[in-house]
C-alpha cells in the first residue's frame, strides 16, 4: 500500500470519477491528485470552478488535490501529461499513476513501445500526412493503420488511450519510480450508458440544456456544489475585444501553437464571426482542429507566452495545493519539508510564481464569466479546502 496519483479534470465531477476513486483505494492508502484548475485541455473553461471541484473530490476520497497549471492543462495531450507527470514525480511520494483507458495496459504499453522507438518509416508517414494538411492526430492514426494495421490504429483513435500513452510515455523519461496503472472506463466518450455512468461531456451538455437528469450522474447529496455553470462560449465579446486591439498579432504569434500564419486568420475572423462557434468555423481547418484553436484562443486570452512552457519547466516544480482531507494533513508537513518544491497554499505578498500568476488571471478572466461576476483576484481570498 503506497500512495497513488490520479491526473484529472473533473469537468464536472461525477460518479465515474468517484468510481476512479474508490477503486484507487483498493490498493492505496493515500490518492493526490493533480487537476486542472479553472481551464482544460479541451481549450475551455471550467464548467465548475476549482474549488467546487476540488470539494467535491475531497469529499469523494481523494487526500489532496494540487493544481495543475494552465501551461500545460491548455496544451496538448504530450506536453498535458508531461508536466502534470513531472509534477508528480517531484512530490518523491508517488508509487502509481492511476488512469481510465478505453483499452488494456498492455496494448497501452505495446504501442507506447513502437512511439518510444521512433521508427523512421513512421516518422516519415507521419511528416507525409502533415505534409497533405493533416492535423498530428489524423497524421499518426494513418501512419499507424499503414504499418501496424487496424489494432494498433484504434487505440489511438480513443482520446483517453491517447492520454493514457502519453502519461506512460512521461513516467518512462521522467518517473521511472512510477508505475502506470490503467482502469478501462464504463462510459464512453460522449455518452450516457446503461450502468448508470455518464460522461463528463454528456453531464455538461445535460447541464447546458437544463436537463435536471444530470443530477442522477454525480455524487448524491452534493448538488449544490454543482449551481452557477460557467460555458466557454461567454467569453465571446472579452475574447474578440482583445483580438481586435493594438498589438494582438504580435501577442498571438508569441502564443503557444501558433504557427505558418494562423494569427492572421485569427485576427481576421474576429472582426467577421458573429459568435463563438462561428469564430471557431472561420478559424478551423484540417491542419487546426476545433481543440487546438480553442487552447490557442484561452492562452492567447490567459496570456501565456511560448516561453512559458520551457521556463516552468526548468523552474522548481511548484505545488499550489487547492486541498486537503483533514486527516491527510501529514502530507503537508511532508511537502513543506521538501526543499525541490515550491509549496503554495495561500497566497499573500509579491512572491508568486509565474504558473501560479497564470492560474490567477485564468480564475480572474473565468470570474468575469459567472453571474453576478467573481471579485476580482478572489484566489488571494481564498483559503485551500478542508473536508
Amino acid at each position: 500500500m503506497g500512495i497513488t496519483g490520479i491526473i484529472a479534470e473533473y469537468n464536472p465531477f461525477h460518479l465515474g470519477h468517484a468510481y476512479q476513486l474508490s477503486k484507487a483505494r483498493d490498493f492505496s492508502d493515500r490518492i493526490i491528485v493533480i487537476m486542472s484548475g479553472d481551464v482544460v485541455q479541451r481549450g475551455e473553461f471550467a464548467i465548475l470552478d476549482k474549488w467546487k471541484r476540488t470539494e467535491l473530490a475531497l469529499r469523494s476520497g481523494a487526500d489532496l488535490v494540487m493544481e495543475l497549471s494552465p501551461v500545460f492543462s491548455l496544451s496538448s495531450a504530450n506536453l498535458f501529461a508531461e508536466g502534470a507527470v513531472m509534477t508528480l514525480s517531484s512530490l518523491g511520494m508517488i508509487n502509481d499513476l492511476f488512469f481510465g483507458t478505453e483499452d488494456d495496459i498492455e496494448v497501452l504499453n505495446e504501442v507506447t513501445d513502437i512511439l518510444m522507438k521512433k521508427e523512421p518509416s513512421l516518422d516519415m508517414l507521419i511528416k507525409e500526412n502533415l505534409e497533405q494538411g493533416k492535423s498530428y492526430p489524423r497524421a499518426q492514426y494513418e501512419a499507424f493503420l499503414s504499418l501496424y494495421g487496424k489494432r494498433y490504429a484504434e487505440v489511438l483513435e480513443k482520446p483517453n488511450n491517447i492520454l493514457g500513452i502519453e502519461y506512460i510515455k512521461a513516467i518512462r523519461r521522467y518517473a521511472d519510480g512510477i508505475t502506470p496503472v490503467a482502469l478501462k472506463r464504463t462510459s464512453s466518450h460522449d455518452s450516457v450508458t446503461e450502468n448508470g455512468f455518464a460522461s463528463g461531456l454528456a453531464v455538461r451538455e445535460m447541464i447546458r440544456n437544463k436537463d435536471a437528469s444530470w443530477k442522477q450522474y454525480v455524487p448524491e447529496g452534493m448538488d449544490g456544489l454543482y449551481e452557477g455553470p460557467v460555458f466557454t462560449e461567454d467569453c465571446f465579446t472579452l475574447l474578440i475585444s482583445r483580438l481586435r486591439a493594438p498589438g494582438a498579432l504580435e501577442a498571438l504569434r508569441d502564443t503557444p501553437d501558433v504557427s505558418e500564419g494562423i494569427e492572421n486568420k485569427i485576427v481576421k475572423a474576429s472582426y467577421e464571426a458573429s459568435d463563438f462557434d462561428d469564430l471557431l468555423k472561420r478559424i478551423k481547418s484540417k491542419r487546426y482542429p476545433l481543440s487546438r484553436i480553442k487552447r490557442i484562443l484561452l492562452s492567447f486570452l490567459i496570456g501565456i507566452k511560448r516561453d512559458d512552457i520551457s521556463d516552468i519547466l526548468l523552474a522548481k516544480p511548484v505545488v499550489r495545493i487547492l486541498g486537503i482531507r483533514k486527516d491527510s494533513t501529514d502530507l503537508l508537513s511532508m511537502l513543506s519539508s521538501d526543499p525541490s518544491v515550491k509549496l503554495v497554499t495561500n497566497l499573500s505578498g509579491t512572491d508568486i510564481p509565474r504558473d501560479t500568476e497564470l492560474s490567477i488571471q485564468a480564475s480572474n478572466i473565468r470570474g468575469l464569466l459567472c453571474n453576478p461576476p467573481k471579485r476580482h483576484n478572489s484566489d488571494f481570498y481564498q483559503r485551500f479546502i478542508t473536508v
